[in-house]
């Protein structure tokens, strides 16, 4: 997941821009959150499918874990040697434990 969005950085702010904009534009959230929701579901599932540790729990925190880690890697990185591919595959690991 890190890969691809870092690999299409443009498509990653927009996304966070539409986030940010759903915060505050009620119309916005309207449209946004069923999308949000949907892939949310559909990532759950593709997760179960496979037989992987963890449910959807789990995959909430494999979210906030990779939308963390994007946001910092397209802005104003914390650590900007770290190597976000490892990172997320160290902390995932660590997650699902």
């Amino acid at each position: 997941m890190v890969e691809r969005l870092l690999a299409h950085p443009d498509l990653a702010l927009a996304l966070v821009d539409l986030r940010l904009g759903a915060a505050r534009h009620p119309e916005v959230a309207a449209v946004l959150t069923p999308f949000l929701r949907e892939a949310f579901a559909a990532d759950v599932a593709f997760h179960r499918e496979r037989g992987l540790p963890g449910g959807a729990e789990t995959m909430l925190g494999l979210h906030h874990l990779v939308n963390g880690l994007v946001l910092d890697r397209l802005n104003v990185p914390l650590d900007p040697g770290a190597d976000a591919r490892e990172t997320a595959s160290r902390l995932a690991t660590a997650l699902v434990r």
